[in-house]
């Protein structure tokens, strides 16, 4: 709403303005009273002095006062200059209708009926007015007068809606149709549901096909306010199948305007309706032909997506998103159901545990796609004992995978062929099976030859060779099985050899290995250790040792089990599912719809920047919390491949939008997984540029919150970094290090905070920059009461040395006015006692004030006036600097500088006597 004051003209001080009026205003209507004033203007020729009538009717309102008959005419007054001819003036009139309103309102003992009668009509009248600004700022007035309830309802209802309905009806001008449905949908969320849905809904519905277009889109662009408002039966009912209809517009801006809203329409139908139907309709928007429409589709299939988060299926809340619920639900809550990506490609084969020894919770997958997996949370362990379960192969020639099992004789007696597809290995000594002793470092390098012939597993050769390091030695061993054609076994053992003339009795055990088929090429394997499992080609041969039973499981799927019983079965999911296209990964969950979420994933093709948006990914990015927090902590491979892709993206401005929402995703996703997955992306963004490293810096506090001590400890050293900045003028970088260190100090010990975060404060405290340096006081004063409350003494007397050293005792001015700052600080958050402050600072605080600078006199004088005096500690003869705090408060209040001395004067509440201090 325009102010008197936007209109006021900075014209020629000489020239008397005659508050505004043109028309030989002057002494003569000084004795005109307001009303009198209004009726001389109100008819003038002068089209601005009109206008300025218009202006002034609030001001004329209040300079009547309580006459309630000249009340009563200024607003008769304002109904005819509201039949003005020019529009300017019934604009300005109309802009002035709030503020009269809410006068009204506030003085309803004189303007009972104002409202009713002289206000609203008038409203109403100009919403069918011919001047385009007119009808504007009537609609303006009207929703400024619903929004703060300046109206009831009952009378919107009787005056205004009727009105509404004519204009939108087919007979009415296309721009009357098209500002009455945005008006109408304005309306709704104000008028309430009762209202919207008797009066309003029908006539919605049959303009949504309408024959123009302009009101087809603006019944699309407010289409989510409407459906929030009617509720999701009406939505379902009435309004579904229109926006079906316009989502298929022929006019690509009605299309547009759909998928901009369609996240407001999703939330306001049921989760069904939403997979069953949205989801299709919104596809089709993603292959428009139209670009525009791709590119809003794809800008909102982020926030679609989010439409679908179920806490019941993740076991996420969102009151729970902080990191105390975080370990609550860690420890309490299990999730209720899982991905079933990687579960329902597989065969259920073993579940090993030992209650006695190290546990193993290895994820079985099941046979059936209705079947639902439980959640798995447990790390995975190396088994001591395991027992083997039928494969089960499904009708339809599904892969199954086979969780791996390790076996291992010390000594092999017999080898015999149990049956067709397995030869049995007896073991002896089922005590040397241990992990401990065989699957130490250092890890062997396994050599394996495996011939087929006919199906049948032959001449099966296994060695191993392992290096010892510490003791320069190599050991090596050999194994070899012959299998005849009548399933008759035989085996030869190779003696365990050592290069360095030297013989290990127990040697190097195998357990699983990959094994060429004959005529093949052989896998190039890296990395490999004595716990993996070998063969992840599809044409290789697998050979493993299952609970002594040697089987050719070359069908299967092996999957990669790492040795370090730390890391969780989520994770060997995460190493599988790295590759996998983006179809694939999307069907293995089921919250979210498949076709969605397939294209969320190939919103990085860069395809798609040259056929939508240039901007795809940092949408893409921007929506990915959401997305995490629908899908759920253990979905979170499906969108890890897609989120690795996104911090390694060429534009920082994606890698930015990344590292600001780290810290939300780290707590979405929870402790595992933020360690495994987010703290190497943490890593990678703090030696980023500076526009990616500040979204890092805002949430630091934050995102070193949710890692455990250990890892928590790490980046204390690496605090230092961002002291550096690719420029140096750069101080709000340097500003926002000051402000996270104050929470980060809370975070660690004593002796860290000393030994890490103290320097840099100190360093920030020289700052050239002002604000760095004001920032930079509070975190030393909250150093020193964190170190003191601590009982750490030695530490702070420590840093309050340090800080009278570098700065009481400075040579330049600025840093014994810091000195000064710096004490000021401490005395307002109380972060020393008063006699421990007199103890150690006092003396050089007070040492100041005989400074040749005027500066750090005038900073000492607020400091001893504003924080010092007023203490009862100080004033009294208690304090062992007393004498002379009191003798530098009267040289400072003789100061010869102004200033000082008005600072050091009249100090607030003191036990010193008047004729200690001396007065101006």
């Amino acid at each position: 709403m325009a102010d008197i004051d936007f209109y006021q003209d900075d014209g020629d001080d000489n020239q008397d303005d005659g508050f505004g009026f043109d028309d030989g205003y002057g002494d003569e209507d000084d004795n005109l009273g307001p009303l009198q004033r209004l009726e001389k203007y109100i008819d003038n020729e002068n089209i601005f002095n009109r206008q300025m009538v218009a202006r002034g009717l609030l001001d004329t309102l209040r300079a009547v006062g309580d006459d309630e008959e000249d009340c009563k005419a200024v607003l008769v007054a304002m109904t005819r200059l509201s039949e003005d001819p020019e529009s300017s003036v019934r604009s300005e009139l109309m802009e002035q209708v709030p503020h009269i309103t809410a006068y009204c309102k506030e003085n309803s003992d004189l303007f009972q009926t104002a409202v009713t009668t002289f206000i609203l009509p008038m409203v109403v009248k100009y919403l069918n007015d011919c001047n385009n600004q007119v009808r504007k700022t009537s609609q303006a007035a009207l929703l400024v007068l619903l929004e703060q309830e300046l109206v009831e309802k009952e009378d919107v209802e009787d005056q205004v809606v009727h009105v509404i309905l004519e204009l939108s009806s087919p007979d009415s001008l296309d721009d009357h149709r098209t500002e009455a449905v945005a008006l109408m949908s304005k309306m709704s969320p104000l008028l309430g549901k009762d209202i919207t849905e008797r009066l309003f809904l029908s006539r919605y519905c049959e303009m949504c096909t309408d024959p123009v277009f302009n009101v087809r889109k603006v019944c699309a662009t407010n289409f989510g306010e409407i459906c929030s408002v009617v509720g999701s039966e009406n939505t379902e009912k009435y309004l579904l199948p229109k926006f079906y209809y316009l989502c298929e517009d022929c006019v690509w801006g009605a299309r547009k305007a759909c998928a901009e809203c369609f996240m407001s329409v999703s939330c306001a139908c049921a989760p069904d309706i939403r997979r069953s139907k949205l989801a299709s309709v919104f596809v089709n928007l993603l292959c428009d032909q139209s670009r525009w429409v791709r590119m809003s589709a794809f800008q909102q299939l982020g926030p679609f997506i989010s439409t679908f988060a179920d806490p019941n299926t993740t076991g996420l809340y969102e009151k729970d998103i902080t990191p105390e619920a975080m370990e609550e639900d860690e420890d309490n809550v299990q999730i209720a159901e899982t991905a079933r990506s990687f579960e329902e490609s597989r065969a259920e084969v073993y579940d090993a545990r030992n209650d006695n020894d190290a546990n193993i919770a290895q994820e079985n997958s099941l046979s059936t796609n209705d079947e639902e997996s439980e959640s798995r949370t447990s790390n995975i362990d190396i088994p001591t004992t395991s027992k083997t379960e039928d494969i089960d192969n499904s009708s339809d020639n599904s892969q199954s995978d086979n969780d791996s099992v390790f076996g291992s004789a010390s000594d092999l007696s017999s080898v015999s062929q149990t049956d067709k597809d397995s030869v049995h290995i007896h073991l002896n000594n089922l005590e040397s099976f241990n992990t401990f002793q065989f699957w130490r470092s250092p890890l062997p390098e396994v050599d394996v030859d495996f011939d087929l012939v006919n199906g049948m597993p032959t001449n099966i050769h296994v060695s191993a060779r392992v290096k010892d390091e510490d003791k320069r030695k190599v050991y090596s061993s050999q194994m070899n099985v012959v299998i005849d054609d009548k399933g008759v076994s035989k085996q030869e053992i190779a003696s365990v050899s050592d290069d360095s003339s030297s013989y290990d009795n127990d040697g190097v055990k195998i357990h699983m290995a990959s094994v060429n088929t004959v005529g093949e090429s052989s896998e190039m394997v890296d990395n490999i250790g004595s716990t993996h499992v070998l063969g992840q080609q599809i044409n290789e041969a697998t050979l493993a040792v299952m609970n002594g039973v040697v089987q050719d499981i070359s069908n299967s799927n092996i999957g990669f089990i790492d040795s370090d019983s730390s890391h969780s079965p989520r994770e060997s999911l995460l190493s599988e599912h790295s590759h996998i296209d983006d179809a694939s990964l999307a069907q293995q969950q089921d919250i979210v719809p498949q076709s969605l979420l397939e294209n969320y994933l190939g919103m990085v093709d860069p395809s798609r920047a040259q056929t939508v948006d240039t901007e795809i990914t940092r949408h893409c990015a921007y929506n990915l919390p959401a997305v995490a927090y629908t899908l759920g902590r253990n979905n979170w491979y499906v969108i890890r491949h897609l989120y690795v892709t996104l911090t390694q993206d060429v534009q920082w401005k994606v890698r930015r939008t990344l590292a600001f929402s780290l810290h939300e995703l780290a707590v979405i996703l929870g402790e595992e997984i933020t360690h495994n997955d987010l703290v190497p992306v943490l890593d990678g963004f703090l030696k980023d540029l500076d526009e990616v490293r500040i979204g890092i810096l805002k949430h630091f506090a934050d995102i070193l919150q949710l890692l455990n001590p250990v890892i928590r400890r790490r980046y204390l050293g690496r605090i230092q970094e961002f002291m550096s900045t690719d420029n140096h003028r750069n101080w709000r970088f340097r500003l926002e290090l000051a402000e996270q260190l104050i929470f980060l100090c809370e975070l660690f010990s004593p002796s860290d905070v000393s030994l890490y975060i103290v320097p840099i404060a100190m360093a920030l405290a020289s700052d050239k920059v002002s604000e760095v340096r004001i920032i930079a006081f509070r975190l030393l004063s909250f150093i020193i009461q964190r170190l003191y409350t601590e009982g750490e003494e030695n530490l702070t007397m420590t840093l309050v040395n340090d800080i009278i050293e570098k700065f009481a005792m400075n040579k330049k001015w600025i840093g014994r006015q810091v000195f000064a700052r710096v004490c000021m600080c401490i005395m307002d958050e109380n972060s020393l006692p008063p006699a421990v402050f007199a103890r150690d600072l006092l003396p050089s605080l007070l040492a100041l004030g005989q400074d040749t600078i005027p500066n750090v006199r005038l900073t000492l004088a607020k400091v001893l006036s504003q924080c010092i005096i007023p203490l009862e500690y100080f004033t009294s003869q208690s304090n062992p600097h007393h004498e002379d705090l009191v003798s530098t408060l009267k040289n400072l209040q003789t100061d010869k500088d102004r200033d000082v001395r008005y600072f050091a004067s009249h100090p607030q509440d003191t036990n010193i006597s008047h004729h200690e201090t001396v007065p101006v």
